[in-house]
């Protein structure tokens, strides 16, 4: 006989009943193992995309002769500062 209106939807489940300490421990190792994969996953996508990223650089080395140009991007639609170094 229901007792309330919930058992008419819920079907009887004979379950193994946890206490409260063993399924908060419970939750509690499938967040950890959730945790893991997900930052297994992201390790393995991060590497992934750097690789492609990275798949047309090449590789540059200055000489102590070389005059270098750095330029820093427009803010706020600021004029770009130029600053040239020199290294003798």
């Amino acid at each position: 006989m229901p007792v309330w209106t919930v058992d008419l939807v819920l079907p009887e489940c004979n379950r193994d009943q946890k206490t409260v300490p063993e399924y908060t421990a419970s939750v509690t190792d499938n967040l950890a193992k959730a945790s893991e994969t997900v930052k297994e996953n992201l390790h393995k996508a991060a590497v992934d995309v750097s690789t492609w990223y990275n798949n047309k650089a090449k590789p540059k080395s200055f000489s102590r002769e070389t005059t270098s140009v750095f330029i820093t991007p427009t803010v706020c639609g600021q004029n770009n500062e130029v600053a040239v170094v020199v290294q003798n």
